[in-house]
């Protein structure tokens, strides 16, 4: 919209740039005889360089900003949470022109994105709609490397006023870490591990369903391990099954 508008202003301003330098030629002519022939030209060049930089300004704006924050979707809250326009797949992407990000999988009905890029390892992002009318927005970081390096973070409110959430609010996190450290001890006394005390929690963001599956990464080889499967109420997540099996995932 903002450039379709400014297309045709534009076109106006260098039109009427024009009109004045072609109105203007015999009085100019008649004070300053030896005015430069190539002056209105030098002017229209301005202009053109000038609307170019206003129309790149414009493509710098980001999608969701053009979006009412009652309407905003997982591709916007991607594209807020990143701070940059993303691409629709590697071939589109565009790192000299700034465009870094492109989707790995965009499932705006089913709330869920992938986006990785010019970068190691990749993002996730996943939305809830919560009971209050608020969303809530999940985001999961992975860092490339020798080892896997998972960050998550929850934001909860609406497009661009969502704020950071934390996951005591969210998470039987008490009740998750006991059954965590249980499972440590099963896991490595059937698959011993270097460095055991290096473990994290994993939120498997959900494509379908709410629901969402936690597993346990352990120790320098990242076995993973699923150890809950969790339920939403539309307010937080609480546990709906505990799994003991030590077995680590296989072909995932």
């Amino acid at each position: 919209m903002i450039k379709t508008i400014l297309k045709p202003l534009s076109i106006c301003f260098v039109g009427g740039a024009l009109l004045i330098s072609c109105g203007g030629e015999n009085a100019a002519n008649n004070e300053v005889e030896n005015e430069p022939e190539n002056q209105s030209d030098v002017s229209l060049e301005t202009v053109i360089e000038d609307d170019e930089a206003v129309e790149e300004a414009v493509d710098q704006i980001l999608e969701s900003e053009s979006v009412p924050n009652a309407d905003w979707q997982i591709n916007n809250y991607a594209n807020h949470l990143i701070g940059e326009n993303i691409a629709s797949s590697a071939e589109t992407a565009d790192s000299d022109n700034g465009n870094y990000w492109y989707y790995q999988t965009l499932d705006v009905k089913g709330g869920f994105a992938s986006v990785t890029g010019a970068v190691e390892g990749w993002k996730e992002f996943v939305v809830w709609r919560m009971a209050d009318g608020d969303d809530l927005v999940g985001e999961m970081t992975v860092g490339g490397g020798p080892a896997c390096d998972y960050q998550f973070t929850f934001y909860k409110g609406r497009g661009a006023e969502i704020e950071e959430y934390s996951e005591n609010e969210l998470f039987p996190l008490d009740a998750l870490n006991r059954h965590k450290t249980e499972m440590i001890a099963k896991i490595i006394a059937k698959y011993p591990v270097d460095y055991p005390e290096d473990s994290q929690l994993i939120y498997n963001f959900p494509q379908k369903g709410t629901g969402m599956r936690v597993d346990i990464n352990i120790g320098a080889d990242e076995i993973q391990v699923p150890i809950a499967q969790l339920a939403w109420d539309k307010s937080l997540f609480y546990v709906d099954e505990f799994l003991h099996s030590p077995d680590p995932l296989l072909g995932e």
